[in-house]
């Protein structure tokens, strides 16, 4: 009906569509941030379940993943383990008894060692 000139109109219709694609941006990327890969929540699901049995079918990759959750490094000399140093967290728990640690799991220590150095 002619109430707003074409000039202001244009300008107008410009700085509102560039408002649109900036919402259109923000709503993907706050998609994106609250889209959860499945695979790796069935990961930590298995792992917290039996960390024993996730370790166990896990690729190479992701055994070395498990690893460096408990142990900082693994000091090795002339092919054998011979001492471990426990993630902080870990050291602290095993120092207030909250965790078990097992004294036979020595023989699965080759398992892990053979299965880091041949992938």
């Amino acid at each position: 009906d002619g109430s707003i000139e074409r000039d202001t109109f244009k300008r107008k219709h410009a700085e509102i569509q560039a408002h649109i694609v900036g919402l259109d941006t923000q709503m993907q990327d706050i998609d994106n941030k609250n889209k959860v890969d499945i695979d790796v929540i069935e990961e930590v699901l298995a792992f917290t379940r039996n960390i024993y049995q996730a370790y166990n079918d896990a690729p190479g990759f992701l055994k070395r993943h498990y690893l460096r959750f408990f142990y900082e490094k693994l000091i090795v000399k002339n092919r054998v383990i011979t001492e471990v140093v426990p993630t902080p967290i870990m050291a602290t728990l095993r120092d207030n008894y909250l965790v078990i640690t097992k004294t036979n799991w020595l023989p699965a220590i080759e398992e892990i060692r053979t299965c880091l150095v041949t992938e």
